[in-house]
């Protein structure tokens, strides 16, 4: 039996690439690159917005020189308010997913579909998920939900929908809609 792969490359955790493989992965890693510094100012933005949200608002240059002053360093923090009416404004807006016959005699289709989303909500807790994404959107700019398949715990697995943290998330600047 031939082999397939040419073995010129090994990658530094000793996996083998084949020259195809390791053009992708150069590309791909060129592609992390290239944009990593746009997002890291993003991401800086977005940690300066959180510790705002959650009053801490001075940094301790700022806060040793109010002490050195002998003023106490106030936080009058107008955002978090804003921010939990906002979520809490979303947990009562909730709506429910149904998926409609678009022909008829699709009714029972209908409803099995219905169920299977109600079930694929229910065992990732979408409703957490939800509002955890809805809270880094306004604090950070930008939510991310990520959707797995995951073979754990069931015999052919089932689709896993998690927060994933704005900061560890990375897009083609390039895409279009």
């Amino acid at each position: 039996m031939e082999s397939n792969f040419k073995i010129e490359t090994v990658h530094s955790n000793n996996t083998i690439l084949s020259n195809n493989d390791r053009e992708v992965y150069d590309r791909i890693i060129g592609d992390f690159k290239s944009v990593r510094e746009i997002f890291n100012e993003k991401n800086e933005e977005g940690d300066v917005n959180q510790k705002f949200t959650y009053g801490q608002q001075w940094n301790d240059e700022e806060i040793n020189a109010h002490i050195k002053q002998m003023r106490y360093p106030f936080v009058f923090n107008e955002i978090l308010p804003i921010v939990q009416h906002l979520k809490g404004s979303q947990q009562l807006t909730r709506m429910d997913t149904k998926a409609v016959a678009r022909e008829p005699g699709d009714e029972t289709k209908a409803q099995l579909l219905t169920c299977i989303n109600k079930w694929v909500e229910q065992t990732n807790r979408i409703e957490y998920v939800e509002s955890q994404v809805f809270e880094s959107g306004i604090i950070k700019g930008r939510g991310v939900a990520m959707v797995r398949w995951v073979n754990e715990d069931m015999v052919y697995g089932y689709p896993k929908i998690e927060y994933f943290p704005a900061n560890q998330f990375y897009y083609d600047l390039n895409a279009v809609q």
